[in-house]
């Protein structure tokens, strides 16, 4: 009788994280976008900063060190559109501003319209803001 006890109290023991482990893998696609707009968390005394918050801070402390003028604003940095902001990481990872793929081509493109890079004689190069950016997120990322 003592081992139906035992099973019955695991079972209730475990329903509760099989449970939320069930709506985490249910709902994982929403929960990764939900994720990704989160720029700040915060629990009592510690907090966490993602994302283009980190940019911001991580541009604002490069300028003060080299008291340079400001020709990117903390602004700049959260209008970046998401897509052109993760497609901006993957430059980060690379020393080649060169498409490969034709989809990449689109996203240069876009980043050209926004003015952070620019075509000069057949070569995606970035502007002053695009080399900016791409310098903070080295930092950040790699």
């Amino acid at each position: 009788m003592e081992w139906k006890i035992f099973f019955l109290e695991m079972v209730k023991a475990s329903i509760w994280p099989a449970f939320l482990l069930t709506l985490l893998l249910l709902f994982k696609k929403q929960l990764r976008e939900l994720l990704e707009k989160i720029s700040k968390l915060q629990v009592g005394n510690t907090s966490v900063e993602f994302g283009k918050k980190i940019l911001a801070k991580e541009v604002s402390e490069r300028r003060q060190a080299t008291e340079s003028t400001p020709s990117l604003t903390s602004e700049d940095i959260f209008n970046i559109p998401d897509k052109d902001y993760e497609f901006m990481i993957k430059i980060s990872e690379n020393s080649k501003f060169m498409p490969v793929e034709k989809p990449d081509k689109f996203r240069y493109n876009s980043l050209v319209n926004s003015g952070y890079f620019i075509i000069d004689n057949g070569e995606y190069k970035p502007t002053d803001k695009g080399a900016e950016i791409i310098a903070a997120l080295k930092s950040i990322y790699h």
